[in-house]
């Protein structure tokens, strides 16, 4: 009877551990997706790159619908 309720309880705590590593990998995949579409709002309200601190050139992404002009 002692080793069925260590086996139960080894198994409780197998998953909760692997259910803990599994949530912390998809928030961490959501949160750096989200992340990226903060930044690019944020840069388009600014006028400029939050991390580079260049300005925001017109692009489709901004609204404007004119095609990005590659300089070379």
């Amino acid at each position: 009877m002692v080793i069925y309720c260590l086996l139960f309880l080894v198994g409780l705590l197998l998953g909760y551990v692997w259910g803990k590593q599994r949530g912390f990998s998809l928030g961490y995949a959501e949160g750096k997706a989200e992340m990226t579409l903060l930044l690019r709002q944020q840069s388009l309200e600014q006028g400029y790159c939050t991390i580079c601190t260049e300005p925001v050139r017109d692009t489709p992404a901004a609204g404007k619908g004119k095609p990005i002009q590659q300089e070379e």
